[in-house]
Order: structure tokens, then sequence, then C-alpha cells
């Protein structure tokens, strides 16, 4: 079976497409001047089981760690199309998160409203995260991205 996460971290971006994801994503953060502490992952598709089992793994190693890093920012190289397609795509991958791992709670998030654009609440093995969706079809400009980003932030208890 492949590994859908290959490479991992941000082994696959180049220093400015980096840099340039962490300068967007850092404006996500409530509080963070800078988003080094954040892991980069990059992950196959939106909506796709293998994807969504291998975030999962990610969560419960992000929230076992409890502090560092501060977050975790989840690049989908597959595009969404319009924004009702990427709604209903992070809705399937949050139920999909929640049936693949029972440490994750994502009914919050996946009854909230997507086109409000707030941050979404998921509970991963007890540990509350703050989840960003940034994506071509963002209403805000500061979320629009070319692809599908999930940022997640853990917040304190």
């Amino acid at each position: 079976m492949l590994d859908l996460r290959q490479p991992t971290c941000a082994e696959a971006l180049s220093p400015a497409a980096e840099g340039y994801l962490c300068e967007r994503l850092a404006l996500q953060l409530s509080g963070a001047a800078v988003l080094r502490p954040c892991q980069v992952r990059l992950y196959q598709c939106l909506a796709d089981r293998g994807s969504a089992q291998a975030l999962a793994e990610d969560l419960l190693a992000l929230t076992a760690q409890r502090q560092s890093p501060a977050g975790l920012a989840a690049v989908f190289e597959c595009p969404s199309g319009a924004a009702q397609a990427f709604d209903a795509e992070l809705r399937r991958h949050l139920q999909l998160l929640q049936l693949l791992e029972p440490r994750i709670d994502a009914d919050a998030a996946i009854a909230a409203e997507p086109e409000a654009e707030e941050a979404l609440l998921l509970r991963v093995d007890g540990c509350d995260l703050r989840l960003i969706a940034l994506h071509p079809g963002a209403g805000r400009l500061a979320r629009v991205l070319p692809c599908p980003v999930l940022l997640f932030q853990l917040l304190p208890p």
C-alpha cells in the first residue's frame, strides 16, 4: 500500500512556497507572531480515506505532545472546485476522521455552518483544537489559497 504522506513535512515545498504558506497561516493564528512551531504536512486529497487516516494519526501525535508544536497545517495536493464542493469535502473529511479514529470528536465542526467561515472546534484525545480552513473559494481574502489547507491549533486547557 502506498504511503499518501510522502513526502511528509514541508520537504516537497520550495523555500519560497513554504515561506508564503507560513506568512499566510500566521495571519490566521490568534496570539501567535510566527508559525514556525506549527508542523506542515502534505496529504493527497481532502475527503479521501487514506488522507483522513494519515491526518488522524498526525492529529493524535500532535495532541500527545500537548505543547510543541502548537499546531498542524494540513496541505492537500488535490485542489477543490467551488466553495460548495469544498464545504462538502471538508464535512466528508471530518466524518472520515471521526469514523477512522474514535478519539476524534468532530461533531461540533460537522454541524457548524461552513458559510460563516468561522473557526471550527474539534476535540482530539481530550484536547480542544481550533480548525481554520483555507481554500481557493474562501470568502475572506486572507483565507484564499490555491490548494486546500486545514490549520489545526491547540487551544489552552
